[in-house]
């Protein structure tokens, strides 16, 4: 988005939207003051949380349907080896996958905690969109 905008003020020969306005509103005033930036922020963490979870149940399908096939194919006969890792698929992949959406959440909410818990964290972050910013302008 930076880049974009970066691009358009540049090409239109004037300033359309003018970030380093914003930069350093997000430097001096509070966190209310800036509340639809925050929210905008963090509203786009809702789809990116929904994608972990598909992310992490698609695991269930890791392995290639032919072997999905020969898993499943003949169960009712006393193999145990079969019974064995079919059970192994069907528990185990499962919880996995589940495991790494709930991970993945996790790390968003760390990250969120983190950020605003973490001064320098912020100003690091907003110091980065700055020169990213400078590159398109």
């Amino acid at each position: 988005m930076i880049a974009t905008v970066g691009i358009v003020n540049h090409l239109a020969g004037k300033v359309v939207l003018d970030l380093n306005n914003i930069f350093s509103q997000l430097e001096t005033k509070s966190v209310s003051e800036n509340f639809w930036i925050y929210f905008m922020l963090f509203s786009t963490l809702i789809p990116t949380y929904i994608h972990f979870v598909i992310a992490g149940l698609s695991l269930v399908m890791w392995l290639p349907n032919s072997w999905r096939e020969w898993l499943v194919a003949d169960l009712e006969k006393k193999d145990s080896h079969k019974h064995i890792l079919t059970f192994l698929y069907v528990t185990i992949t499962p919880i996995f996958a589940v495991g790494v959406a709930i991970f993945m959440g996790w790390i968003v909410i760390k990250g969120i905690i983190l950020i605003f818990s973490t001064k320098d964290l912020g100003v690091y972050i907003l110091d980065i969109a700055k020169s990213f910013y400078a590159l398109f302008t």
